[in-house]
């Protein structure tokens, strides 16, 4: 076997594993002519005429030998490899690169877009979307947010490199994102009302009777909405005798905005003692 030829290293960590991995390569080729060799040699000494056991004995102890030597080296060939296989390969991204990445058009909010809260909300919810699009060791933050209550927010990104924080980037401009409420609107809010009795606990004929039927209708039909939504009651009759009151509900938001809805026609809730 001729001696190898090694290519000067270039110094950068790429070619530095190169190198190492040749280096074990040609190792483990060095130990396969060694134990070629060593073969051949047991075949001539098994096969001599006038061998003993006492030859052959010796050669099977300087074969062990040479077997736990060649077993030692592999051990180190396998943690010279190691050095660099169970190493994560280093992030060489900047953060300008990484805000690049960050792609978030629309978000959803679990409160109404009309709460004064929404905005922080739907910040937060960009940011939450935005972090997820960058790569670890990233830290994703926001600067100012515009908002309107119909669903659009104006915001910037900023992307902070956590081990270099003069590694930082931010948007040029404002992003338009979309901005989705999960809350239900308030027809169907209206529908799930379901209130046929109500119990005043006392005398249908009693002069507060109606205000109380009212009230009890109120707090029964409000359990059965959504958080955000306001119930109310216009009670255009009552009946003392039979404990009927007729009437209908509406609905709106904390703001009295758009999403409001109403009783198409009376309903009849009973009042009992």
């Amino acid at each position: 076997m001729g001696m190898p030829i090694i290519t000067p290293g270039t110094g950068t960590r790429e070619q530095a594993i190169a190198d190492l991995i040749e280096s074990v390569a040609l190792q483990e080729t060095a130990l396969s002519h060694i134990l070629n060799a060593e073969g051949e040699k047991m075949q001539a000494i098994i096969s001599m005429p006038g061998a003993t056991a006492k030859q052959l004995m010796e050669l099977n102890s300087t074969v062990n030998k040479l077997i736990n030597a060649v077993t030692v080296m592999e051990m180190t060939m396998q943690s010279k490899l190691g050095l660099f296989t169970s190493e994560t390969p280093p992030d060489t991204t900047t953060a300008a690169e990484q805000l690049a990445k960050i792609s978030v058009t629309n978000v959803a909010i679990s409160i109404p877009l009309s709460d004064s809260e929404a905005m922080a909300a739907a910040a937060d919810q960009a940011v939450a979307a935005a972090q997820a699009q960058v790569a670890p060791g990233y830290t994703v933050t926001r600067r100012g947010a515009g908002y309107n209550d119909s669903g659009i927010l104006r915001i910037r990104f900023i992307v902070t490199n956590d081990t270099d924080p003069l590694d930082t980037a931010t948007d040029a401009a404002e992003r338009i994102i979309g901005v989705i409420s999960t809350i239900t609107t308030a027809e169907k809010q209206l529908a799930l009302i379901n209130v046929p009795t109500v119990s005043i606990g006392m005398p249908l004929n009693d002069p507060a009777a109606r205000i109380t039927a009212v009230a009890q209708a109120i707090a029964a039909a409000q359990s059965q909405v959504a958080p955000g939504y306001t119930v109310g009651f216009n009670d255009s009759s009552y009946d003392s005798a039979t404990g009927t009151l007729t009437g209908f509900f509406y609905i709106t938001t904390p703001d009295g905005n758009s999403d409001n809805a109403r009783d198409s026609a009376d309903r009849i809730i009973y009042a009992v003692v």
